[in-house]
């Protein structure tokens, strides 16, 4: 691996780190790493790297929060759910996509958020992880896979079925396009940006912007 790519996860690290401890989010998400070396054990993202073992590249993000669930749009107040993917130097560096895996393979019966962007086995994140590796971070991507299963409104839109025509009926006629929970996302995480710049001789900087 690249050491433009090392030093780029060494910063999303820090920021994952950062984005656990926020008091918006600290009791609806919770961020694990697979390390590198050593046991094959998911590890909480505040526990510390061990010394030249490399940064992670491996996450799993629990999310907790009331969810409508299908296939009747019942309110579950004690969903839960998780998610894990890798993310590789192609997909942050290049042209690389990401895919996202359900912890178990997928949705149990009874829990599969009535969402029309999720099926039991799949999860649609749309643009943004495009969005997170040009311009915020993994944090960001985090943010915006809870947001899209709180039925915010801005990952929500107003046309097309897409996964499940029902539950989009449900959010726009029932829900009124209102959020399951008011939550209060933390897209200004970064007050100040920061630039990562390789040290190869063809440099090349990657410059990660705060959201206004």
């Amino acid at each position: 691996m690249s050491k433009t790519f090392e030093t780029r996860m060494r910063e999303e690290f820090k920021w994952l780190q950062k984005l656990q401890s926020n008091p918006n989010v600290k009791d609806i998400v919770t961020i694990y790493y697979m390390p590198r070396t050593g046991a094959s054990r998911w590890a909480p993202i505040n526990t510390s790297i061990a010394q030249n073992s490399g940064y992670p590249v491996k996450f799993k993000v629990q999310y907790k929060m009331p969810m409508y669930v299908c296939p009747t749009g019942q309110m579950k107040k004690n969903w839960q759910g998780s998610i894990y993917f890798e993310v590789t130097e192609e997909a942050m560096l290049g042209n690389g996509s990401m895919g996202v895996g359900i912890e178990g393979g997928g949705f149990p019966a009874g829990s599969i958020p009535y969402n029309k962007h999720v099926s039991q086995g799949f999860i649609c994140c749309g643009n943004a992880w495009e969005v997170a590796k040009q311009g915020y971070g993994i944090w960001y991507f985090v943010i915006a896979v809870g947001a899209l299963l709180n039925l915010d409104p801005f990952w929500q839109a107003e046309h097309g079925d897409h996964l499940n025509g029902d539950a989009r009926e449900f959010f726009e006629n029932v829900r009124h396009r209102q959020p399951t929970n008011n939550i209060r996302w933390p897209y200004n995480l970064r007050d100040n940006s920061f630039t990562i710049q390789s040290a190869a001789p063809a440099k090349k900087t990657f410059s990660i912007k705060p959201l206004n």
